[in-house]
């Protein structure tokens, strides 16, 4: 016996509201925690005069790093990722997409 989801016409004015809230607060904890992994990891200015050994290009979405563009540069290894890229890697593994080492705060 299959169960038919609730059209939005059958949704209760309560249960609706119940699910903006929770929505609220999840929105809500994971900007905190994208301000606390920005607290904990340093960020870089990309410029191609000086990036030595790094690579120039993103190791999560293999997209350029575009000068002066704002990047993450993980203690540990010191590889760079795009802010946007690794904020989203972060929120699921704590470990660098290049080395698989661990990701720790500085």
């Amino acid at each position: 016996m299959r169960v038919r989801p609730r059209s939005v016409s059958e949704r209760s004015p309560a249960g609706d509201e119940t699910l903006g809230r929770t929505r609220r607060v999840m929105k809500e904890l994971e900007e905190e925690r994208k301000q606390i992994l920005r607290d904990l990891f340093p960020s870089a200015s990309y410029t191609s005069q000086n990036i030595g050994s790094i690579s120039r290009d993103c190791a999560i979405c293999l997209g350029e790093f575009l000068e002066d563009e704002l990047c993450w540069v993980l203690p540990s290894c010191k590889h760079m990722f795009h802010s946007s890229c690794i904020d989203r890697r972060l929120m699921t593994r704590f470990s660098c997409p290049v080395c698989c080492d661990f990701v720790s705060h500085v």
